[in-house]
């Protein structure tokens, strides 16, 4: 089998620091933010989305949240394009507060940031480029 290779802005994160728990993510792939503002209603309307599945069926608490659980998974790993949430998570619900926040929150808090921060760069260096060619270009 041939191999294709090319160059991709996929970056390997360590989770909290340890080395043998990594996310994977291509931060330059901008659709990361459109698919963000797509499930950003989502996120934001946890509580609402906890008492839609509890009224919808008798459900307990824990299965409530465990529900919710797995559709934030679900966002975030769609957000991404590929599963952070495992690594990020493990066994733990992603809807565990910790510093007054859903954990979920701060872990996406902080890969966005990362996302931002290599698509600005990468933005410059286009910019560059695109100004090489543009001024070769006589009017």
């Amino acid at each position: 089998m041939k191999s294709l290779n090319f160059k991709s802005a996929l970056k390997t994160y360590a989770i909290n620091g340890d080395e043998s728990n990594v996310i994977k993510v291509n931060t330059a792939d901008v659709g990361i933010f459109e698919r963000a503002a797509k499930s950003k209603k989502f996120l934001a309307d946890i509580k609402n989305k906890a008492q839609e599945i509890k009224n919808g069926g008798g459900k307990t608490a824990i299965d409530t949240i465990s529900e919710l659980d797995k559709q934030v998974r679900e966002q975030l790993n769609y957000i991404f394009g590929t599963d952070v949430s495992t690594p990020a998570f493990g066994t733990m619900n992603s809807l565990t507060f910790v510093d007054g926040v859903p954990v979920f929150v701060g872990f996406l808090n902080a890969l966005l940031d990362e996302v931002t921060a290599d698509i600005t760069a990468e933005q410059k260096k286009a910019e560059k480029s695109i100004a090489k060619y543009v001024n070769q270009v006589k009017e």
